[in-house]
């Protein structure tokens, strides 16, 4: 995964974050953080809020936050999954199913009947096992 869709990956996960955090969580360099984070703020897909005479915090938007989801749905790497990793999927779908970006969204629609048709049948399987 990129350096920057994993900084926008761990802002939309865990909210308000320093340069700093945003290294810590990702595994990134604290330079390359900070600079991904001010790259982010330039391209308006995070926003920037200085507390005066301390630190500044990047988060996103509500706006910000189902640009990013609608755009890590459509690629490829997040559709596919494996079998453990399956509920968190679902779960991760389900929540951005619930934003006004994919209201009726067919297409995320059916990959949640897909995951869920998967998912039981899982359960069944290790129910007669």
């Amino acid at each position: 995964m990129k350096k920057m869709t994993q900084v926008l990956h761990t802002l939309s996960r865990h909210g308000r974050l320093t340069s700093g955090r945003v290294a810590q969580v990702t595994g990134i360099d604290n330079h390359d953080a900070a600079a991904l984070c001010s790259r982010l703020v330039k391209l308006n897909r995070a926003t920037r809020h200085k507390v005066p005479g301390k630190f500044t915090e990047y988060f996103l938007t509500p706006d910000q936050e189902d640009a990013f989801y609608k755009k890590v749905v459509k690629n490829q790497y997040v559709l596919q999954s494996d079998i453990v990793a399956l509920p968190r999927k679902l779960r991760f779908l389900r929540d951005i199913a619930e934003r006004p970006a994919f209201d009726g969204d067919a297409t995320l629609r059916a990959i949640i009947v897909d995951y869920e048709r998967t998912l039981a049948v899982i359960g069944r399987a290790e129910a007669s096992a």
